[in-house]
């Protein structure tokens, strides 16, 4: 910019008060243009950190649905378990009540193959025995054994003949022998019970204090269903 003549320093004074002025105005053009840029980068960064946290949320969301479609999922594979396990209880009490039915009917026809098996003839049976101990008594019993359907069903037992001194005190040990007795606290079961229940003469126990009694009546059971046993009863 060129000086105005006769007026050198009045022109140069302009010139530099422009220039200062022109450096001013530079400075702020650059300084608000800073500015606008920083308030754009703080709105962009403030726009991405919205959008970065609705992501968030949304993923937040996304997973918590997940979590919760996979504890019902969860819930009902729970109670498939439970149904499948009642299913399989009651199945095993069933398969269990099936066994014990099973059982029941396998051991009452075993008992009603075992009554067909006794080889006894269905008729009235009577047999001897003399009971004695060759010094003090001696006397005679009469066995009358029924049979029906194949089964034991009564032995009555009879004395006779009877020729001992006191043969009051035979009766007595007698009825030991028949219906049984307690002796020190010991119960001992009769020889006819015993017979009804075994269905048979063999392996009857004696009676503890009646012991010829009781051996004279097993002897009376087996002479009659040997009888029993050939079918030549009434």
């Amino acid at each position: 910019m060129d000086v105005v003549s006769r007026a050198t320093y009045s022109s140069n004074a302009i010139i530099a008060g422009v220039q200062d002025a022109l450096k001013q105005a530079a400075a702020g053009s650059s300084s608000d243009q800073t500015e606008d840029e920083s308030e754009s980068s703080e709105k962009s960064s403030s726009a991405q950190e919205e959008e970065e946290t609705q992501e968030s949320e949304n993923d937040d969301e996304s997973s918590e649905d997940s979590s919760a479609g996979q504890e019902e999922g969860g819930q009902a594979g729970e109670e498939e378990s439970e149904s499948s396990e009642d299913s399989s209880t009651a199945q095993d009490e069933g398969d269990s009540q099936e066994e014990k039915d099973g059982s029941e009917s396998s051991e009452s026809s075993g008992s009603e193959e075992g009554d067909e098996d006794t080889g006894y003839t269905d008729g009235s049976y009577s047999a001897q025995a003399l009971c004695t101990d060759e010094d003090l008594f001696s006397y005679w019993l009469r066995i009358d054994l029924t049979v029906q359907n194949g089964l034991i069903t009564g032995v009555d037992v009879t004395k006779y003949d009877d020729t001992s001194d006191d043969p009051d005190s035979n009766e007595t040990y007698l009825n030991y022998a028949i219906n049984g007795r307690t002796y020190r606290n010991v119960w001992y079961e009769g020889v006819v019970s015993q017979v009804l229940t075994l269905q048979s003469g063999d392996g009857v126990d004696v009676v503890s204090r009646a012991t010829y009694s009781s051996n004279a009546i097993i002897t009376g059971v087996q002479n009659a269903l040997s009888q029993a046993s050939a079918g030549s009863g009434e």
